[in-house]
């Protein structure tokens, strides 16, 4: 019964932790789609990520996916910023050539994925299409097992989309 006891107690602890993690992410995602952020808001945006915590918590456990992320995830969100800010960029003179030539915007490719899981679950390519996804310059249209299916503005993989698939 005593060594259940620690296991147990390290259980609550990492749910708990999950769960505060997930709170602050959504309500940062919340009040970053505001114009104007005030006391009011923010309060509405943590109470109402309580519930979609829980939600997201349950579903990570019957989806039994995993919880550590890919060891370059940090090198992807290190990235990200400059990623945002090269694509809106790009973004913004593709609309106007779009707006133009009449002709439509992006296309589709596939990224391939390095060392794709064999019966482990991996969540290089779940946390690499939520981070390429972030970008206005493409998005994952689809998450295959050794591969991302990502519809882009440039026929070129960007530097973030050439560190996911490392």
């Amino acid at each position: 019964m005593a060594d259940r006891q620690p296991a147990r107690v390290r259980r609550v602890t990492l749910a708990a932790v999950e769960l505060v993690a997930w709170v602050v992410v959504l309500t940062a995602v919340w009040v970053a789609t505001l114009t104007s952020v005030g006391l009011l808001e923010v309060v509405v945006a943590a109470v109402v990520s309580v519930p979609i915590a829980v939600l997201a918590l349950a579903a990570r456990r019957v989806l039994d996916a995993p919880t550590a992320l890919p060891p370059d995830g940090w090198r992807w969100a290190a990235r990200l910023p400059g990623a945002v800010v090269t694509d809106t960029g790009r973004l913004a003179v593709a609309v106007v050539r779009a707006v133009r030539s009449g002709r439509p915007l992006g296309q589709e490719r596939r990224l391939p994925l390095a060392d794709p899981p064999d019966a482990v679950p991996d969540a290089r390519g779940s946390v690499g299409a939520v981070t390429i996804s972030t970008t206005p310059g493409a998005y994952v249209a689809d998450v295959r097992r050794d591969a991302l299916v990502v519809h882009a503005l440039s026929p070129t993989p960007s530097a973030l989309e050439r560190a996911v698939a490392r």
